[in-house]
């Protein structure tokens, strides 16, 4: 059984509808202090999509208010290689997750940025988001080793039920 220090979850975005060529109104900026050598995971929920997503990223920045970095992209590899593409408007019920480990060389502050794309009606997508922030492994040693910006990083999405 694996034993971690501290464990924190955030409800990152309210459940909403976003209508075309819209951003996600954001709740709260995802700040990692006292979880340096743990993980961040963040799960974006799709709900009915009438539209096609049109950004969906994980930034980071070193202030809660400006600067805010891409960091990884939905449409990335993900965990088994496979380059993804950006959820359609056939998308319903698609998880996104990003799962970020918190080694020393992150920045502080991270959110995500999920913008609608412009092609849809007057009906919006429904989209919502949570962070789970876990402090780092008991008897595990935090080191700076990694030498590229995303080591570990984990891209993941999978289809829900309808």
């Amino acid at each position: 059984m694996r034993h971690f220090e501290q464990y924190e979850f955030i409800g990152h975005i309210s459940p909403q509808q976003v209508l075309a060529g819209n951003q996600a109104t954001v709740s709260q900026v995802i700040d990692t202090i006292g979880f340096s050598g743990g993980r961040l995971i963040v799960t974006v929920m799709q709900g009915n999509m009438v539209d096609s997503v049109g950004k969906c990223e994980l930034t980071e920045s070193d202030s809660s208010d400006s600067n805010f970095l891409d960091f990884m992209n939905a449409s990335g590899k993900d965990a088994d290689g496979s380059t993804r593409s950006l959820p359609d408007h056939t998308s319903d019920n698609l998880d996104i997750v990003f799962d970020v480990p918190l080694t020393p060389d992150r920045k502080r502050f991270m959110k995500v940025d999920w913008r609608a794309a412009n092609t849809g009606g007057r009906f919006g997508s429904f989209v919502a988001a949570s962070a789970i922030l876990i402090g780092r492994q008991l008897g595990v040693e935090v080191t700076t080793a990694n030498t590229t910006k995303r080591a570990n990083s984990r891209l993941y999405s999978s289809k829900g039920r309808a």
